[in-house]
């Protein structure tokens, strides 16, 4: 494995699923973080570069670079066409210290938190389904927004508690937003082209910010040392080597441990669906008799059943991107953002196995990018409290 920290130059554009002619009068605005995708692309770039790759001929005749080819690929997802270099992880570093997404289930007033956990069975337009209620009840509580986790305190939450007193990181230390105006050109005559003003939102990192890429297939000889562009409007960043970045540690199951959480670290493509693959509706029966709809089914190889009571989903993740083989726009797609989680319980094997074999796992589709980084947490029956400074 490699390590890589991607660090500003200037400011980054990482644009938004929208069109650049779609955008009528408002601005477009950049996404944070960027996807694993276009990470993985200015990646490939500079290997590419590292090994003198002329890109002219290589866009008409791949292939003829073998090395380069076998590791790069030409931009497909087709097997054997995709190249050997995959994104394991992507990390967001501040002060050299890992930072995440605030889990949906996470709710918070002031500085006092309370999480989600499934209630009682109710009728809804899901069927008779357990919905997430909060435990205890904490008026005015709302999702935390624009604000990320430290590792102190994920490791708070993966234990079924709450983030200590000041916990949260505000995205406004991460990086300031800086509108731009600017003009379409036309390159062949080198003028500009009437009516065509856009507005976008860059933003502008701290300079203790960075990216963290875990890479397999990077090949020794090369040093990754450098810079590539960037996301939109060829801004840079700064490519150096790094010590791997550590994973919270897997939480230990308590007397009172009553299933997982399974929380996405990164966001995840579930083809569409909300459900992780394999997962269907199966009814089963409360303590009174009453029937209520679970979710059921396996994660990849595992040889244990998971059973999912509840979730807590953010707002879909909506991505898109440039195809570089066929010069034209990737579709859009809707991703399970990250943040959302499942609360589970098991069948067939002891919590502490299941934690094993799910922390840290990538589920759904192309994992080959990172996405579907799961963590695994515990669902306790005691409901954690928080008064101002009490983790």
């Amino acid at each position: 494995m490699t390590t890589v920290l991607l660090r500003p130059v200037d400011t980054w554009f990482f644009r938004e699923s929208r069109p650049m002619d779609a955008i009528g009068g408002s601005e477009l605005a950049s996404v944070f973080p960027p996807s694993p995708r276009l990470v993985l692309g200015a990646l490939k770039t500079r290997l590419g570069e590292a090994l003198g790759a002329d890109w002219q001929q290589y866009t008409e005749h791949p292939a003829a670079q073998e090395e380069i080819f076998r590791l790069i690929g030409d931009g497909s997802d087709e097997e054997g066409r995709r190249g050997a270099l995959e994104l394991h992880t992507l990390d967001l570093l501040y002060d050299a210290n890992p930072l995440y997404p605030v889990p949906a289930f996470l709710l918070k007033h002031e500085k006092t938190f309370a999480r989600l956990a499934p209630g009682e069975p109710v009728d809804c337009d899901l069927g008779r389904v357990r919905l997430p209620v909060l435990e205890p009840r904490l008026p005015g509580a709302k999702p935390p927004e624009d604000e990320w986790l430290d590792m102190q305190a994920m490791n708070a939450v993966l234990g079924g508690g709450l983030p200590p007193d000041g916990k949260l990181i505000e995205t406004k230390t991460l990086y300031r937003i800086e509108p731009r105006l600017g003009i379409a050109r036309n390159n062949a005559l080198g003028t500009v082209r009437e009516s065509m003003l856009y507005q976008t939102r860059h933003v502008r990192p701290d300079h203790r910010l960075a990216f963290a890429a875990t890479l397999s297939g990077w090949p020794e000889h090369v040093p990754p040392a450098g810079l590539v562009r960037l996301g939109g409007e060829g801004r840079l960043a700064a490519i150096e080597t790094a010590d791997p970045v550590p994973t919270p540690p897997a939480p230990v199951p308590r007397a009172d441990t009553c299933g997982l959480v399974l929380l996405l670290a990164t966001a995840a493509d579930f083809g569409g669906s909300w459900l992780p693959p394999g997962f269907t509706r199966e009814t089963r029966q409360d303590g009174t008799g009453r029937p209520f709809d679970v979710f059921t089914g396996t994660l990849d190889d595992t040889d244990f059943r998971l059973v999912i009571h509840s979730a807590c989903l953010g707002k879909a993740r909506r991505e898109g991107g440039w195809d570089v083989r066929a010069n034209t726009p990737r579709p859009v797609r809707s991703l399970v953002p990250a943040g959302s989680a499942y609360f589970c319980t098991v069948e067939g094997v002891p919590l502490a196995d299941a934690i094993r074999a799910l922390h840290g796992r990538r589920i759904g589709l192309e994992t080959r990018l990172g996405r579907g980084r799961l963590f695994v947490g515990l669902w306790n029956q005691t409901h954690p409290t928080s008064r101002g400074n009490t983790p």
